[in-house]
């Protein structure tokens, strides 16, 4: 055994030994680790006079393999031993056993939490960037949760859960073969395998091992050591299941928060320019498909720059939050969607609407605002006056980016004719 360090370590340090991952040679030449622990001689505590050794066959073990993929759709997890060797990983990352991997530290970071890229030792490096949290086990081993940056690009802040012990339960409920000891402990340790084998199917007593007085100490020990494991493996098991389910809704409802909050308009709580070219599309597919005209209408500030220069930037924020709420009074049920463009721009899409009536409703809103005082603060009252392009098209003609176009364009007739002021075109 010179060359197995689970037996030679075990017996030089005195101490329990869980080795890296490697292939067997006895039963299989399968992916196993070793776990060993000495057997101390029965007057002489300080000397061991054997080993009881085990090993986890990670390649039979369907239900690991099912857990480490079922925490979330957009979680993976990688288990490693003391080499950085791949004990375990999600389907997703496509690692072999024994795969060393090596965990590098991306050059940006992303709302003050550190990213990481994985690469192994063929030279491939995954794609894309993580999050990740390790846990370092007493033995060596590291589980690692990794859920990818680009799901929450631009919007989410220190939101990484830990979705991390979940699998230590049921590594130490893995099949744990024993070594023969001696002779006349050799019925008492098959036992004691079976016992290990049955995992959660056995809770109850063995009566060989709660009443044979004869049982030798060691090996009673030994029944009594592995049964309470079993009661607080369980235990954990439970408390983490319950863990990982409460962290999974908290996870669900964030993106929930994030979606809405990818949609809309951070000061004016309109929809944003992303929406505004989902919305767009669908409109123009829609109006295509029901034969019915597709219009737009964009409206711009007039000077609004100067308003910025003369009383700041807060002010000027003030005065886009205002019109914002000035233009939903017009949010008839002919307007699909209003939303900030970006600047001082706004934009509203209609369908199957007249563009003489548009027209009208365009110079109605123009008045409106124009005639609106603007209270800013307790001390600034801010009149302001808005430029406006309205574009008509049948869509079987023309495309929403065509209606764009057409829009800007007429915006742009609006200010260079002097501004407030409504311009429109018209295609059929």
């Amino acid at each position: 055994v010179s060359d197995r360090d689970y037996f030679i370590e075990t017996i030089d340090t005195n101490e329990p030994y869980v080795s890296p991952g490697f292939h067997g040679r006895g039963f299989g030449t399968g992916v196993i680790n070793a776990i060993s622990i000495g057997v101390p001689e029965k007057y002489n505590l300080g000397s061991n006079v054997g080993v009881i050794e085990g090993s986890i066959r990670f390649g039979n073990h369907k239900k690991m393999n099912l857990v480490i993929n079922e925490f979330s759709n957009q979680v993976d997890g990688l288990l490693l031993d003391q080499n950085n060797q791949v004990l375990l990983a999600s389907d997703n990352l496509d690692y072999d056993f024994l795969t060393q991997i090596t965990i590098n530290k991306a050059d940006s970071i992303f709302y003050q939490n550190d990213i990481f890229s994985l690469s192994d030792d063929k030279g491939q490096t995954q794609d894309g960037v993580y999050y990740l949290i390790k846990t370092q086990f007493d033995w060596g081993w590291q589980f690692i949760t990794l859920q990818k940056e680009s799901l929450f690009a631009k919007a989410i802040e220190n939101l990484l859960l830990l979705f991390a012990l979940t699998i230590v339960g049921f590594i130490l409920l893995a099949r744990l073969l024993s070594w023969l000891v001696s002779h006349s402990w050799t019925h008492s340790m098959n036992q004691l395998n079976q016992m290990i084998e049955k995992g959660n199917e056995h809770n109850g007593k063995i009566a060989e091992f709660e009443e044979n007085e004869h049982l030798p100490v060691e090996v009673s020990n030994l029944y009594r050591e592995i049964k309470s494991s079993r009661l607080e493996v369980l235990k954990m098991n439970k408390v983490l299941q319950d863990t990982v389910a409460e962290r999974t809704e908290k996870l669900r409802a964030a993106n929930s928060r994030l979606n809405i909050m990818a949609r809309k308009d951070a000061l004016t709580q309109l929809d944003n320019r992303r929406v505004f070219a989902e919305e767009s599309q669908k409109l123009w597919q829609s109006c295509q498909l029901d034969l019915l005209s597709m219009s737009m209408l964009i409206i711009d500030i007039d000077y609004f720059k100067k308003i910025n220069d003369t009383y700041g930037h807060p002010v000027g924020d003030e005065v886009l939050i205002k019109l914002a709420k000035e233009l939903k009074q017009f949010s008839q049920n002919s307007v699909q969607c209003l939303a900030r463009l970006g600047g001082e721009e706004f934009c509203l899409l209609f369908n199957g609407t007249g563009h003489q009536e548009l027209k009208q409703l365009a110079e109605d809103i123009r008045l409106h605002i124009e005639n609106t005082i603007f209270h800013i603060g307790v001390d600034k009252d801010i009149r302001i006056t808005i430029s406006s392009g309205l574009a008509t098209i049948d869509p079987t003609k023309f495309t929403d980016t065509k209606l764009y176009q057409l829009a800007d364009n007429a915006l742009y007739e609006a200010k260079n004719a002097g501004r407030n002021q409504v311009k429109d075109i018209a295609l059929k």
